[in-house]
């Protein structure tokens, strides 16, 4: 037999075989084979020595005294990948030699080839493993319900938007008709027939669907049927919620309704305006000329409120309805405060109420419109002071810069009143314009006042404490 072997493997990178495995000494075979050789190689081949070496392999071993060098092709007649050599020194070279390398060729290629449709398969799988995890995630995130039915109609399962718009998991109903779970207004099954007659998607458009609780939603449904050699394998059931686009819909209905409404209440507000200035003037005329011990003086003075009132309400009305300019400066809001509370003092003595306010001079300014702001917290106070007017109390304002365990660095103002309180059933409507539990009130104080607070990006909510009321506005930091 043999005493020394080698193999060698077709280079990826050169038309050359490149040397991979071998026995003995580094010099017995060379590394490389080149191109012009590998033609005098594609089919077994002895060489021993006395013979004419035709090409570089059979003139190395010549020269190194190699009695014989047998070689033989790996791999199919036209998929050659490489080579397996054998040589001998100081002997004979078998018979079966060749018929033996021949073999052996086979069975290094038989490996080579299962290792790499091993590893194709590997390949495939994961890709196929892939595939299935992306399908799953799309499947179970996508915000569309997704039924997958058996060709019999009945349903194999549900993804976790069907089960939320439906009410039911697929534990529940797996193996169910569906006609007994997707309940519509219009006849379904009738369409399912269509889709697997003519196997072909189908689709219903906006129908009213029902949750398991009875309640109605209107879906787009499309019906899918998966086919294969004119087999129907499964049935796939897309709906999407329209809900939100309805929701959607409403609002901008609204937002056009409120914008042709503020246009006529702004028209309405100027045509108001100089009438009732006039009224006034003439009541004020008229109680100039009249005794002041007339009968009439106290109707004059009733009428005169009256008009306040109504101009307070169209003043009110029309800086509701206006879009807002707003000069951003840089604003330090318990020095606005203070400044309101100072021109208040006598007012609070007079009505026997106290006030504390408590500021960290740590406090950062904030970035806003001063007027804005002013009025936010002069209606606010002015407010307060209204609830304890007839008794007395404590009026508390607090500010607070709030940085850890919050989402936003934010300045924090409470103010807080020991009053009579806010209903529960009425804290909700507090901000809606037109909404007053004041005999002389316009309704939109505390409307303004949320929608300055929302252009300042901020936010306002109202707690109702024991003994009184607690409005909390947050602006956030510069």
């Amino acid at each position: 037999g043999a005493s020394l072997l080698c193999i060698y493997q077709v280079s990826s990178n050169s038309p050359r075989l490149q040397r991979i495995a071998y026995t003995g000494t580094d010099s017995t075979f060379p590394e490389e084979i080149p191109e012009q050789d590998i033609s005098h190689l594609q089919s077994p081949v002895l060489w021993v020595k006395g013979k004419r070496a035709m090409i570089n392999l059979q003139r190395l071993a010549h020269a190194s005294n190699t009695s014989y060098i047998a070689s033989a092709p790996i791999g199919e007649t036209n998929a050659f990948i490489g080579l397996v050599i054998a040589s001998g020194e100081n002997s004979a070279p078998s018979p079966n030699l060749l018929p033996q390398l021949t073999f052996l060729s086979s069975q290094i290629n038989n490996i080579i080839q299962g290792h790499a449709l091993n590893t194709q398969l590997r390949q495939d799988i994961q890709e196929y493993l892939t595939k299935v995890l992306i399908n799953n995630a799309i499947y179970n995130t996508m915000e569309d319900g997704v039924i997958i039915l058996s060709p019999e109609l009945t349903i194999s399962s549900l993804n976790p938007s069907a089960e939320l718009y439906l009410g039911y998991a697929t534990v529940e109903v797996s193996g169910q008709k569906i006609e007994n779970v997707l309940i519509g207004s219009e006849d379904l099954k009738a369409s399912f027939q269509v889709v697997i007659n003519e196997q072909r998607i189908g689709s219903i458009g906006s129908i009213k669907l029902y949750r398991r609780n009875g309640e109605s939603f209107q879906a787009n449904l499309r019906i899918i049927p998966i086919v294969n050699d004119d087999i129907i394998n499964s049935i796939i059931i897309l709906f999407h919620d329209l809900s939100d686009q309805e929701e959607y819909r409403l609002k901008n209905q609204q937002l056009e309704q409120r914008a042709i409404l503020g246009e006529v209440t702004a028209s309405f507000a100027h045509e108001v305006r100089n009438p009732i200035n006039n009224i006034f003037t003439g009541l004020q005329l008229l109680a100039i000329n009249l005794p002041p011990d007339d009968p009439n003086q106290k109707n004059i003075a009733r009428l005169e409120e009256d008009c306040e009132r109504l101009t307070s309400l169209v003043k009110s009305s029309l800086i509701f309805v206006r879009p807002m300019e707003y000069k951003p400066e840089s604003i330090t809001l318990s020095q606005l405060v203070s400044n309101l509370l100072e021109r208040w003092r006598s007012r609070l003595v007079k009505l026997n109420i106290k006030y504390q306010v408590q500021a960290d001079q740590s406090i950062p300014p904030i970035e806003g419109d001063y007027r804005a702001l002013e009025q936010v917290f002069t209606n606010l106070i002015n407010n307060a002071i209204e609830a304890m007017e007839s008794t007395g109390g404590m009026l508390s304002i607090k500010f607070r810069h709030a940085t850890e365990g919050e989402e936003q660095a934010h300045i924090e103002v409470s103010i807080s009143d020991t009053g009579p309180g806010i209903p529960a059933e009425l804290r909700e409507k507090i901000f809606e314009p037109f909404f007053t539990t004041k005999q002389h009130g316009t309704g939109l104080g505390l409307a303004i006042v949320k929608r300055i607070v929302t252009a300042h990006k901020g936010s306002i909510y109202v707690n109702s404490i024991l003994g009184g009321t607690n409005f909390v506005v947050q602006f956030p930091c510069v």
